[in-house]
């Protein structure tokens, strides 16, 4: 009788899952320290700096995060959309992203990191924004890849202009062709500062949602020993201020290089 070894029957197996086009858990074969990594390409949270540096406050963080938890691996910049599609697909595990609903109703949630964002429409002044009806006649910079949620995303009566990014939605802003700009507020700012606009226009955000920040994983992609680390890696950079201080390094007034 001929004794095959567990390394020959497990290759076997993982060889007729794929023949048969059946999923199977990445991590059930690859290195267990690890996994890779995107962040949303828009400033602050991901950029590429003015010399090319990669920066960005949820880079950075996520770096350390990797660090504590002893994970190595790719970690890109991507805009928001192919986030999503590498996570998808599969050649990323993990992000730091915003509860907002699309990814909220697709990833793991395994811990928050302590940043919440005002999810704001920001007027140029004097137009005033008290209700959601006061959209209405406005051009609005709309970042791509932003959800706010309903009404606003399926509103086709809003007039609702389609921006690359926060930069350039600040620059339309600057330049008078949109009238309000979608995003995060203080990130928004940041973008603002980055372009010039002289804040002195902006009139008061009407605020949509606050919404936090979490480490979410595609199900199925990350085993529960490696969840566990990653959750304990966030829980202590978090209450060491240590995330803290990498965000407000950020969105300091004079930090928009």
């Amino acid at each position: 009788m001929r004794i095959y070894s567990k390394r020959f029957i497990f290759s076997c197996f993982k060889n007729l899952l794929l023949a048969l086009g059946l999923a199977y858990p990445s991590y059930l074969w690859a290195d267990s320290n690890e996994l890779n990594f995107v962040t949303l390409q828009h400033a602050p949270y991901g950029f590429l700096s003015e010399t090319g540096e990669k920066r960005g406050y949820l880079y950075d963080l996520t770096n350390v995060l990797r660090k504590e938890a002893g994970f190595h691996g790719t970690h890109e910049i991507v805009p928001t959309l192919r986030v999503f599609s590498e996570l998808e697909e599969g050649s990323a595990h993990c992000s730091v992203l915003a509860r907002v609903p699309v990814p909220d109703a697709r990833y793991e949630k395994l811990a928050p990191i302590g940043k919440s964002i005002t999810v704001s429409a920001i007027p140029r002044k004097p137009i005033i924004l008290n209700n959601y009806s006061d959209l209405a006649g406005k051009k609005i910079g709309v970042p791509r890849g932003v959800f706010v949620g309903e009404p606003f995303d399926s509103d086709d009566t809003l007039l609702k202009v389609p921006t690359k990014n926060y930069d350039l939605s600040s620059a339309m802003f600057k330049s008078g062709r949109v009238d309000v700009v979608i995003g995060a507020y203080d990130s928004m700012l940041f973008n603002m500062r980055k372009m010039g606009v002289d804040l002195s226009e902006i009139g008061q955000a009407y605020v949509f949602k606050t919404v936090e920040f979490w480490l979410m994983c595609q199900p199925g992609k990350v085993s529960t020993a490696q969840k566990k680390r990653l959750v304990e890696a966030t829980d202590k950079l978090r209450e060491s201020g240590t995330i803290k201080r990498i965000i407000d390094k950020y969105l300091q007034p004079d930090s928009t290089s």
